[in-house]
């Protein structure tokens, strides 16, 4: 029995033979043997993704040399509105592209039932979808961008996403989908001298390319002429003369690309295929219950078909257009799957024990042993039982493998079993059969091992067993574990630093100047020499034209709407000045709090390291690299002697409250107390079950106090705090209520300080100089940010997202009621909860009308502000306990809930939310290891707002996990600053614009910091006039994108060195190809600035015989040395109303670019060293 396997010789006498006792994971193994030995293409049949990607780890597990080739399905609802995702997409098109070259002899192909009842684009197709390009190899660069238009590439001015490419003279850069950075090809002519990597985040070079580059499509359909010719023959055909509401038909016919366009993708080709088609006479495998999942998914595509049939006939507000297309013509229906089928040899996997005939087999397997009831029994250890276990079902002759998610599961189970005396662990590679010995071994680096108990990574959720070989999981001692797939490594580069372009239309800020409005960009001949500048507005149609050297000193203004000033007005100089003054009080204020607490002592903690490695083990995540950092942050902090002030930003769902939970755990084990703070009653109750539940096996005590408890509990529980009976506390706002006495409080934990109002943060202050401070946020208030930032306080980001988090998918779309009615059907079959939320409490009405008539069995209730607050409590209280499938709501869902229950949100007119407010929504669903649901949906009659419309766009755009933490800053170039410093910082900002505002508050800090002595502060608000008679021009025909320009003109304007001026320099070859002479001087230009700057000069010039140049309110840093060095010069020099005047004859813009730079960069040093040049020193 030991060892049985699945042969070949099994078909001889039958094509379709059963497997039973074969539990998930072991098929593996079976398949992995099978194909090693059989000399046939085999193709798997999975049920779902997820148990796609389950059986592709085992295989891989059993048998690291067998390469898989994975097809995916779509991941979108049929007749969907959305289509799928490009990455899906361009997937699909690799795996059929590799299925169609015939080189390749044998393939396991591993698919789902979705992905194999829908047809795929012809072979014929497929062939002609890859492009080849070679370094040193010519190429035809007509023909290159025909291919890369043809395969559904879009051409944008800058490449940030896969399937985009941009073409710069002879640099093309191209992002394509199996790749994880964009590639960059330097051409000279149509030869490709060489190509690269390059980041996406500052578009700089990251390594050479030397083999050849495979160019493959990111879209199934292809909008070339012929094609856009078939779908409008075949759409008319069935549809007859579409109506101007049509936008599928006209957009297509345009050649723009539709959301959800693939759905009519069989009448863009002649003829579609199937998968079968592109794999030869292969065996076709199936996951137990497949049977049950293709009849679903053809009732699926059935019911979904007639829908849309149906609800096109229907005249309401809620229809709109689609013509759906015969399922015939997309999908395989059972007659046809019959058929196609038939004569293929078949195995029928079955986890359970069947009746056996013919050629069947029963391999003996079952489902390993969980310890569920040994984690929930009071007393038992968990890991000894565990380890009992595995010495017993080793001395029956099994090979025991203990199979752990990653490598760090991996070192914390082999840590926690060596404390029982399972020293033998060995960490093992993969696990095969080995044919002389008759067993199952380990091998580790390709070698056999001796040892019979190891420990492996293979990312399976349940263990099993079968004759000679136990595999036990680490989900089968832990309890549920989510793990974090690795494909999302991003971490945010700098997320303040945002060099978007300002749009035309835009309020912008000049600091000299005030609120103007941007209103275009044009280059200038000034004494016949060109430069590009900026155009602002001002009240009464005055304009500005700002020098694009001069872009530092705009700023946006942060707010849609505002007041312009008048140019030459001192009404603007007014309010600056008082707003500087408010910002010097501010910045004194906090740089005083964190001056108190570093001169205060702090509680030294340190964490007991049994206590704590078990405390750990019972998080049922991984923690990612930045929960990681943040911990030891944290430690490292309260073992310091130092208060802690520590700010944990990361997005929804990714972990911060572990962190707390831990911090929590090492003070209130030295018999410190702690307080956690929450902003709403129901976020405090959330937070107490889950302390509860963490700290179970442990002496802590815990206690809340919130509007939940009565007079009476919460007097118990103030005289329990007074007298240190209580260790953790968790609470609102009461906790800071007078009658809190803490008997020796050390931990304060703050969750979501933005939702407290100034009165309770004035409060928290008073904390931070004497107790530790942990503060978690997922979209921090620019304030916060800012202050993190300059070192106030301290920062740990959490940009890694959490285990096997999926990416929630969002769909922008119009109210589209198919869709809708779909989706929250779909929730409710699978045993979840959905979200509703509208913008306004008046919008109600409707979404109540349009749940009682579209989908009457899903069952909800309403929440909103205005209810009453035990009311309130009820209705969350009761979507908590999943009495009801749906809650209808306003936004009060978005602060901090954890609903791991809830996975598909609705937004009704999302375009009225602002960025952060939707993204912080969004984060309520997609908290488990299920696949989320977003769909924006807005009003398709009524005309989105700019703003509204670019929120959506970048919401919809965001394709990673952890980009939260830089919304706070784009919302504020959206939506305005509105509250979010509290009153006094908001009127200052509403004054003098966002960016302005937080770069004086940056410089006061910075001054204070220095105790006020440094000339840096003062220096950096100096703007210099400059007019050296030289092109100051990044040529339009080196970037011909205006906003590229204007992005590179604006980041080159905040550069301070000379080596920075250098690095862009560098990066605008890299970029756009060898630079002209207009760049070089424009380079000149900013150097000689930036000298100025730090010499003091605010007015530079130079003629055709020399310049002159004047300081600031005519005062020198060092007038001893500028004598000295005018008295070395005195041939050259002289002094005329306060002017430096310098002879000089200069050749050339160059030589005179020289002589200047040479000159402003000598009184420079003086100023930086305060002490006089060598005597007879000249320029």
């Amino acid at each position: 029995m030991i060892g049985k396997r699945i042969e070949i010789s099994c078909f001889d006498k039958t094509n379709e033979i059963t497997v039973s006792s074969v539990p998930e994971g072991y098929d593996g193994f079976l398949l992995s043997n099978l194909f090693s030995n059989a000399h046939c293409n085999i193709l798997h049949i999975a049920r779902d993704d997820r148990r796609a990607n389950l059986l592709k780890a085992a295989i891989n597990f059993f048998c690291p040399s067998i390469e898989t080739l994975y097809f995916p399905a779509w991941d979108c609802l049929p007749f969907d509105r959305s289509g799928p995702r490009l990455t899906i997409q361009a997937e699909r098109l690799a795996a059929l592209s590799s299925l169609s070259n015939l080189d390749m002899q044998k393939r396991l192909v591993i698919t789902t039932v979705n992905a194999i009842t829908q047809r795929v684009l012809p072979i014929s197709h497929i062939k002609n979808l890859t492009y080849e390009l070679r370094v040193g190899k010519n190429t035809d660069l007509s023909k290159l961008k025909v291919f890369l238009n043809f395969a559904g590439y879009l051409e944008t001015a800058k490449v940030l996403d896969v399937g985009e490419y941009s073409i710069r003279g002879g640099i093309i850069d191209v992002f394509p989908p199996l790749t994880l950075h964009p590639i960059r090809c330097d051409f000279f002519g149509d030869n490709l001298e060489n190509a690269r990597f390059f980041s996406v985040n500052d578009q700089k070079s990251v390594s050479s390319i030397k083999e050849v580059i495979f160019l493959t499509p990111v879209r199934e359909v292809c909008l070339g002429p012929e094609h856009i010719s078939l779908f409008k023959k075949n759409y008319l055909k069935n549809f007859g003369i579409p109506s101007k509401l049509d936008y599928l038909y006209h957009s297509v016919l345009s050649g723009q690309i539709f959301p959800g366009y693939e759905h009519w993708i069989p009448y863009f080709y002649e003829k579609m295929n199937s998968l079968f088609d592109f794999i030869e006479d292969p065996i076709v495998s199936f996951d137990s219950d497949s049977n049950l999942f293709l009849q679903q998914r053809s009732e699926q595509i059935s019911e979904y078909f007639e829908l849309r049939k149906s609800n096109s006939t229907k005249h309401t507000k809620f229809t709109s257009i689609f013509n759906p297309i015969n399922p015939m013509d997309l999908y395989i229906n059972k007659t046809e799957w019959k058929k196609l089928t038939t004569d293929f040899r078949k195995i029928y996997f079955s986890q359970f024990k069947g009746e056996m005939s013919g050629q069947d087999l029963d391999l003996g397997g079952h489902i390993g042993k969980d310890f569920s009831l040994e984690r929930q029994t009071e007393g038992v250890d968990l890991f000894k039982t565990a380890a009992d276990y595995l010495r017993n079902m080793e001395k029956d002759g099994n090979l025991i493998a203990i199979a752990a998610y990653s490598m760090g599961s991996l070192e914390r189970l082999q840590k926690l079993f060596k404390d029982q005396s399972l020293n033998e662990l060995e960490i093992f590679d993969s696990c095969a059969w080995d044919s002389s010995s008759q067993m199952y071994v380990f091998l580790h680096q390709n070698q056999i091992s001796p040892k019979r108990i190891g420990i492996g990574i293979l990312p399976i959720e349940g263990g099993f067993v079968v004759p000679g070989l136990l595999v036990i999981s680490e989900q089968d001692i832990l309890g549920k574990r989510l793990f974090r797939k690795r494909r999302y490594e991003k971490k945010i580069n700098d997320p303040l630093h945002d060099l978007a372009e300002i749009g035309i239309g835009e309020l912008v800020v000049h600091i000299d100047h005030g609120v103007g409005k941007y209103i275009g960009f044009k280059t200038i001949l000034a004494a016949g020499v060109p430069h590009d500048c900026l155009i602002i507005q001002y009240l009464g149609q005055d304009k500005l034209f700002l020098p694009v050297e001069n872009l530092n000193l705009l700023s946006k203004y942060g707010q849609e709407v505002g007041v312009l000033d008048k140019l030459g007005s001192v009404g603007w100089q007014d309010r600056r000045a008082k707003a500087k003054k408010r910002v010097n009080e501010l910045a004194k204020n906090l740089i005083e709090i964190a001056a108190k607490r570093l001169i205060s002592k702090g509680v030294i903690h340190t964490p007991d390291p049994s206590l704590w490695d078990k405390f750990c083990s019972g998080f049922q995540f991984e923690e990612t690299e930045d929960q990681d950092s943040a911990i030891r942050d944290v430690l490292q902090d309260i073992g310091s002697g130092f208060p802690m002030d520590r700010l944990i930003c990361g997005d929804v769902g990714f972990g911060k409250t572990e962190i707390a939970l831990r911090a929590a755990l090492v003070v209130a084990l030295d018999g410190f107390q702690v307080a956690v703070l929450a902003p709403t009653t129901l976020l405090a109750r959330q937070h107490y079950y889950t302390f509860l539940d963490r700290f179970k096996d442990t002496p802590i005590n815990i206690e809340r106090l919130t509007r939940f408890e009565s007079a009476k509990d919460k007097s118990t529980v103030y005289d329990k705090l007074k007298s240190g009976l209580v260790d953790i506390v968790i609470g609102t706002h009461a906790l800071l209520s007078e009658n809190v006495k803490f008997n020796k409080l050390g931990l304060l934990i703050v969750d979501e300080e933005q939702h407290f109002g100034v009165a309770h943060k004035e409060v928290l202050k008073k904390f931070r100089a004497n107790v530790h401070v942990l503060t978690l946020t997922a979209t921090p208030i620019p304030r916060t940010l800012q202050l993190s930032l300059t070192g106030v306080r301290d920062l740990s980001l959490i940009s890694t997202p959490p285990v096997d988090r999926l990416l929630v998918r969002t769909f922008v779309t119009e109210f589209d009621s198919i869709i809708l009615r779909e989706a929250l059907l779909r929730e409710k079959s699978r045993g979840g909860q959905s979200f509703f939320v509208v913008p306004r409490v008046s919008d109600i009405t409707s979404i109540v009308d349009f749940l009682n008539s579209e989908v009457p069995d899903v069952s909800f209730n309403i929440a909103h502000g205005k209810l009453p607050g035990p009311k309130l409590d009820e209705v969350i209280n009761d979507f908590l306990s999943r009495k009801i499938d749906l809650l209808l709501s306003t936004s009060i869902v978005e602060s901090g809930l954890d609903f791991p229950n809830a996975n598909t949100l609705i937004v009704y007119k999302a375009d009225m939310f602002g960025l952060s407010q939707l993204y912080q929504i969004r984060g309520r669903v997609g908290r488990s290891k299920t696949r989320a649901y977003c769909y924006l949906t807005y009003d398709c009659e009524k005309k989105m707002t700019p703003q509204g419309e670019k929120r959506l766009k970048i919401l919809a755009s965001i394709n990673s996990l952890g980009q939260g933490f830089s919304l706070a800053s784009q919302d504020l170039d959206i939506r305005g600053a509105g509250n979010l410093l509290g009153e006094e910082q908001s009127g200052d900002i509403r004054e003098v614009g966002y960016e302005l505002y937080q770069s004086m508050l940056r410089r006061a800090i910075e001054k204070l910091k220095a105790d006020g002595v440094n000339s840096d502060y003062e220096q950096e608000a100096l703007s210099p006039q400059i007019d050296l008679n030289v092109p100051v021009l990044i040529p339009e025909n080196y970037v011909t994108d205006l906003s590229v320009r204007l992005t590179l003109y604006r980041e080159l304007a905040f550069l301070k060195s000379d080596d920075e001026l250098d690095e862009f320099c560098e990066r605008l070859r890299d970029r756009f190809g060898p630079v002209p002479q207009e760049i070089n001087t424009l380079i000149d230009v900013m150097s000689i600035k930036n000298a100025c700057i730090s010499a003091g000069i605010d007015a530079l010039k130079a003629g055709a015989i020399g310049l002159s140049l004047s300081f600031y309110e005519n005062k020198f840093s060092d007038p001893e040395g500028l004598m000295k060095f005018i008295e070395s010069n005195k041939s050259k020099i002289k002094i005329k109303e306060s002017k430096i005047i310098i002879s000089a004859i200069w050749d050339d813009d160059d030589s005179k670019m020289q002589v200047i730079k040479k000159v402003v960069k000598r009184l420079a040093i003086m100023v930086q060293k305060k002490r006089p040049q060598k005597e007879g020193a000249s320029y």
